[in-house]
């Protein structure tokens, strides 16, 4: 009996030690000598003009248009405008100084960080005349940290998990959600708007300011949102047409057409720069922007 409970204490001891062990790069991260840097450097943070993402197959493109910025991908098979406080704030973090521990000053032949190309993601910012690039891998093994290298180095690294919400390729993610853009319209508020012409292709309703219902109408315009890009082939025949004169003398056209019994496609055109972005609604959305 005595024997067995040595043996199980052992076993214990043995297991217990295994398990501290298993938190070594825990222990190796925090006893690393960190160096501050940023990952962009900060005098450029307001040159950056194009950002490209990618992982696996998943690539997009956020480019700088004038004073907005839109989601593209490389075959041009869509444009919207983006969120851009989202691509400010990431901009912001890529430049800030942040504590960089290196790992090594090459990548392991079994690569088994995670920069392998179908896993790690890509990140290239373009500014001036040259760009940055940044790999980033697997998380550690306490999820605290994140390898990543540069492209103007072999040497990895590790940092914390501040640039996890950006790690991302989904257009939806970067798209902005309203389907009127508050980036394009800078804002645009009720008071901006002072005609709305709502055309079925039977009937025609104008609403002014004086409009009984046109404040709840106005309001639900600047408010209702999309749900993500339409890419497929756009329809010929619109099912409604919404048009808004602003103050400024300019406009912005709404058209819904029919896509399936469950969504709708929307167009939303900016005419005064000459830009067009296509979306997918649903059912409610539409009867929303229908509403008599």
């Amino acid at each position: 009996m005595k024997i067995k409970t040595r043996y199980l204490i052992s076993t214990a001891a043995v297991l217990f030690i295994t398990y501290l062990l298993s938190f070594t790069n825990i222990f190796k991260s925090s006893n690393k000598k960190a160096f501050k840097t940023a990952l962009l450097n900060p005098k450029y943070k307001n040159e950056v003009n194009s950002i490209e993402l990618s992982q696996g197959n998943s690539q997009i493109f956020l480019e700088k248009n004038s004073d907005f910025w839109t989601v593209k991908t490389a075959q041009n098979d869509f444009s919207a405008p983006a969120d851009s406080k989202r691509i400010e704030n990431f901009i912001e973090q890529l430049s800030t100084i942040i504590n960089v521990y290196k790992i090594s000053d090459k990548i392991d032949k079994n690569n088994a960080l995670g920069f392998k190309k179908s896993d790690s993601f890509y990140i290239k910012c373009n500014y001036k005349d040259t760009f940055s690039e940044y790999f980033f891998g697997a998380q550690d093994f306490s999820k605290n940290f994140r390898y990543f290298m540069t492209g103007k180095t072999t040497a990895v690294f590790q940092t914390a998990n501040q640039f996890e919400s950006f790690l991302t390729a989904s257009e939806r993610y970067w798209t902005e959600p309203e389907i009127i853009s508050k980036t394009i319209t800078k804002n645009i508020s009720i008071s901006d708007i002072q005609r709305i012409i709502i055309n079925d292709f039977q009937n025609t309703r104008i609403l002014t300011p004086e409009s009984k219902n046109f404040k709840d109408y106005a309001a639900d315009l600047l408010n209702l949102r999309h749900g993500g890009i339409y890419k497929t082939e756009m329809a010929n025949i619109p099912v409604l047409r919404i048009t808004l004169g602003l103050g400024n003398k300019d406009e912005i056209t709404i058209e819904v057409y029919n896509s399936s019994q469950d969504n709708y496609h929307v167009s939303v055109r900016y005419p005064k720069i000459n830009y067009q972005a296509d979306y997918i609604i649903s059912q409610w959305t539409f009867l929303k922007l229908y509403q008599k």
